[in-house]
């Protein structure tokens, strides 16, 4: 189902004990990649059980065009979309709770709008990248995120943030 080919392309992880979360996206070609061509309308999230060197594989759930995904308390993982070429944006929240059973428990609207590269859950609070804006995520309740501030480039010309840090308190971001 999630590609013809069965090829996927791994993007981005989350680690937690013994358990990886891998964010995935279909190939038609193992020389293809997502930035090249149209994304197909989903990624896959695959769970790991990575205690031994030869890791197993608990569980595959789709969820919407991602790239990246965060734990962000323990047994919530946030799988923010992208806006590549018409795929659309959002923000998925996976209850990995029970990790051989992921599933989708909300997709809360206006948390992504534009695309999210990189999201980060630190003691400061959740922060992730969408399109030339950081935003930080109030999670008191995690199923149901607000946006509780967005920091906007000063520079003249407006880009996408590429990266960031939050380091004692203050965001870094190019």
């Amino acid at each position: 189902r999630y590609a013809q080919t069965n090829l996927l392309q791994a993007t981005g992880v989350a680690l937690s004990g013994n358990i990886l979360y891998a964010i995935a996206i279909p190939k038609t070609t193992p020389r293809q990649t997502f930035l090249c061509t149209q994304p197909p309308d989903h990624s896959v999230l695959m769970v790991l059980d990575v205690s031994t060197p030869e890791a197993r594989e608990l569980a595959r759930l789709d969820v919407p065009i991602a790239t990246t995904c965060e734990l962000v308390r323990e047994g919530i993982l946030y799988v923010p979309g992208i806006d590549h070429r018409g795929a659309s944006t959002g923000l998925a929240i996976v209850d990995v709770s029970a990790p051989s059973r992921p599933k989708i428990v909300a997709k809360p609207i206006g948390v992504v709008a534009d695309a999210c590269y990189r999201i980060r859950a630190t003691p400061y609070g959740v922060f992730l990248a969408d399109g030339v804006r950081v935003k930080k995520l109030d999670i008191a309740d995690p199923i149901m995120p607000k946006v509780a501030a967005e920091y906007v480039s000063n520079r003249e010309v407006l880009y996408g943030v590429d990266d960031f840090d939050v380091v004692d308190g203050k965001l870094y971001a190019v």
